[in-house]
């Protein structure tokens, strides 16, 4: 997705160096991945707590990667989104799972995700 921004940009007559090009990939890749990072601990500290209730949670799975994308993208920070949101997915993927309170909850998450990735498919 960067390398597709530096070509729009380039074809709508915004010239770069290659220093500079090189230095917008680092400071996209790096905010992104930085900024949905910093997402997921809040994420998972939250979830950690342990008094949050089934919908919480699948609202806490929803609307954290969704702040976080529209804080890259809406805001003055300018970064990748989309590796903020890749970088929530598999940090949650990889750490929430054991910090999710209860097993009905993780296979409600799951179920949700699920049911979601179906709709979306098959629209």
């Amino acid at each position: 997705f960067v390398v597709f921004t530096v070509a729009v940009q380039a074809l709508q007559g915004v010239s770069r160096s290659g220093g500079e090009v090189v230095v917008f990939f680092i400071q996209q890749v790096a905010g992104g991945v930085g900024i949905g990072a910093a997402f997921a601990f809040v994420g998972l500290l939250l979830m950690q707590l342990g008094f949050f209730d089934d919908i919480s949670v699948l609202a806490l799975t929803v609307l954290v990667p969704y702040l976080a994308f529209y804080t890259c993208d809406a805001t003055a920070l300018n970064v990748n989104g989309v590796l903020a949101v890749l970088t929530i997915a598999v940090l949650y993927n990889y750490y929430g799972r054991e910090r999710l309170s209860s097993l009905s909850i993780e296979h409600k998450v799951d179920w949700f995700w699920d049911v979601l990735a179906w709709t979306i498919t098959v629209l």
